[in-house]
């Protein structure tokens, strides 16, 4: 029974009896030109992945080339699909990865947000402290500044009454039977 064509290709690349002319790839599917010099022969082949799935033999340069360009235009058609689809997933993946991103970064600024409404409501009380503090203060201030003047005028009559030159004697109290007890003088200052 005769080799495929195929099993062909695949003896003569293993005892190295072809040399690659030309290769083109598109995703995983490829076209390529080989050539046997021993023969003056041309391999033209369509492949996807390892697998050979179509091969041409020629004796024929310009036939061979024809058939390569044909062979890549396929390629690229064939190819269209998985490049496409490569580039859907890569897409995909990379708005998953944006959107875990900016899930991250949303969380961040809520956490940011409810840090500082904890802190403007601390502040907020704060400053509703620091107003009753302050009436408070305002009224024990008023308080104290009026228990100062009273003192002060208490002052002022005491130094008054000190600095005044007469002598000021208590009214006598309502005599008695018994002698009064001896009025020793004041001292001097």
């Amino acid at each position: 029974m005769p080799a495929s064509m195929v099993d062909s290709l695949r003896q003569l690349i293993d005892t190295h009896q072809l040399t690659e002319v030309r290769t083109t790839y598109n995703s995983t599917y490829g076209s390529s030109l080989l050539f046997r010099a021993d023969t003056l022969g041309y391999y033209v082949v369509l492949f996807h992945g390892k697998e050979f799935w179509r091969v041409i033999q020629t004796d024929s340069f310009e036939q061979a080339e024809t058939l390569y360009r044909t062979f890549v235009a396929q390629t690229q058609t064939l190819g269209e699909v998985e490049i496409d689809a490569m580039r859907l997933n890569a897409g995909k993946k990379y708005a998953e990865k944006m959107i875990a991103l900016n899930e991250q970064r949303l969380r961040t600024l809520q956490k940011d947000a409810s840090n500082q409404q904890q802190q403007a409501q601390q502040v907020a009380e704060q400053q509703e402290q620091a107003r009753q503090q302050a009436a408070s203060l305002t009224s024990d201030l008023h308080n104290t500044t009026a228990q100062l003047d009273a003192v002060k005028q208490q002052i002022h009559a005491l130094e008054a009454m000190e600095s005044n030159p007469n002598l000021v004697l208590p009214k006598p109290a309502p005599t008695s039977t018994e002698s009064p007890a001896p009025i020793d003088p004041p001292p001097s200052h």
